[in-house]
This record gives structure tokens, sequence and C-alpha cells, in this order.
């Protein structure tokens, strides 16, 4: 089930519309991203980008940071029978 059932149609329309691009698929393609972009949507990957980065970043320091704990509470193991209360 396709949300936009229209959408391929619509996608290959544009497309193949002889008046709206080029006629090779490279120069078709260049038309398109120059269509799609703009100094919003430029600032907005950015920002995505860096908010992705630092998070990815912070996940991967957590779980560093919970296998370091691991490690350490499994060589503590041997030890809580050697204690005596």
């Amino acid at each position: 089930m396709y949300l936009y059932p229209n959408l391929r149609l619509k996608l290959r329309n544009f497309w193949s519309d002889e008046t709206r691009l080029p006629g090779t698929t490279l120069e078709r393609l260049v038309e398109v991203l120059r269509a799609m972009y703009s100094t919003n949507t430029e600032s907005q990957v950015w920002i995505f980008t860096t908010v992705s980065c630092h998070i990815t970043l912070l996940f991967a320091r957590i779980m560093l940071l919970i296998t370091e704990m691991v490690m350490v509470f499994e060589n503590l193991t041997p030890l809580i029978g050697l204690v005596q209360l």
C-alpha cells in the first residue's frame, strides 16, 4: 500500500517531459538537483548533519562507557567471594 499512489506516475511524467528537462540523463539529473537547491535547504542539511554527528559521537561514548563498566564488574565478581563480612 502506497501513501501516494500517483507518485510513481508523477515522477515518471516529470522525468520524461522533454520540455521541462534537457535530453541526456546527466543533464536532467543536474537540472533536478539545481531545482532542489536553495540556501535554506543547505543550512537545514548542515544543521541536521551536525546534530546527527554529535548524536553519533555521544552514542559511541555511551557504548564505550557501558563496555568499560561491564568489564570492571566482571573483574570484581571473583573478588566478592573473598570478602568476609
